[in-house]
């Protein structure tokens, strides 16, 4: 089996809890082929990498989100690049973020040999981009808006105009803004769950009341991004002091710190939330 895994901003380039959970993983099957996909900021991380690759990783790409027209000399003298109907319907509706049309434009970007200058300064796009612009933003001054949409979607643009590595399965290893509010939200249950368990079973030594339990809600809330930058917090002194794991106690996982990193920030919060609304309130 081949396997692609797409990593952004961390594997193979920078140590961490994600790079070393990729790294860990690929090691443990040795059996399977993997390709590394690596999305990056631009060419100057060019091959600059700071693991050792398992022989199992048989190929890495890099995307870079921010490039240059790679495209050849005699496609960008080409004549100008026009939209049929549809593709413009396409890209419209990607700017207006409205019923986008996603087959359009992976057919358009993954099909098509055109230059992204051209389609970014050419007619077609000023039009989608005057359409947003009148509907939406038509108190900005529309010189300031056209070029931060320009520099908005090139990195989209590169991102669709990328060949995907031949490969069985994909697995894309992100969380984004999605993880941080799932965290958020499991926070919140689980504190609710905890406390409404600790209440029946008298693990409490105070008595909670019902005003409590929004406090409870707030505090798991809290708590939970609060977990999200103890690791960040402790990834950077990693970086910082140059080195891959704080320890070899656990190998591949940044060592034993990695597991308490989280509540580096969660335990003093937790302790001074709980006196102060639980006791002196």
């Amino acid at each position: 089996m081949r396997i692609c895994i797409v990593a952004e901003g961390c594997y193979p380039y920078v140590v961490g809890g994600v790079s070393s959970w990729i790294h860990s993983m690929i090691k443990i099957f040795p059996e399977y082929q993997f390709v590394v996909l690596a999305i990056v900021a631009n060419r100057s991380l060019r091959g600059k990498f700071v693991y050792d690759l398992p022989e199992n990783v048989v190929e890495v790409h890099e995307l870079y989100l921010e490039d240059a027209d790679w495209r050849p000399k005699e496609l960008k003298r080409a004549a100008r690049l026009k939209l049929n109907e549809r593709e413009y319907a396409a890209l419209r509706s990607l700017l207006m973020n409205q019923n986008v049309d996603w087959d359009t434009l992976f057919s358009f970007f993954g099909e098509k040999e055109f230059s992204l200058n051209e389609l970014l300064m050419g007619e077609d796009f000023f039009r989608a981009v005057q359409e947003c612009y009148t509907v939406r933003y038509a108190g900005a001054v529309f010189s300031d808006f056209l070029w931060t949409m320009r520099s908005m979607y090139l990195p989209l643009f590169l991102t669709l105009g990328m060949r995907l590595p031949r490969a069985d399965v994909y697995h894309c290893v992100a969380t984004g803004y999605a993880g941080v509010l799932g965290s958020m939200a499991a926070g919140c249950v689980l504190t609710l769950v905890y406390s409404l368990l600790s209440k029946t079973y008298n693990v409490l030594s105070i008595h909670v009341l019902a005003r409590h339990y929004m406090v409870l809600l707030g505090m798991g809330a809290v708590a939970s991004v609060l977990g999200i930058l103890g690791d960040l917090f402790a990834s950077a002194v990693k970086r910082q002091a140059g080195i891959k794991d704080y320890g070899t106690i656990f190998p591949g996982h940044g060592g034993i710190l990695d597991r308490f990193d989280s509540v580096m920030f969660i335990a003093p919060f937790v302790s001074i939330a709980v006196r102060y609304f639980f006791y002196l309130l």
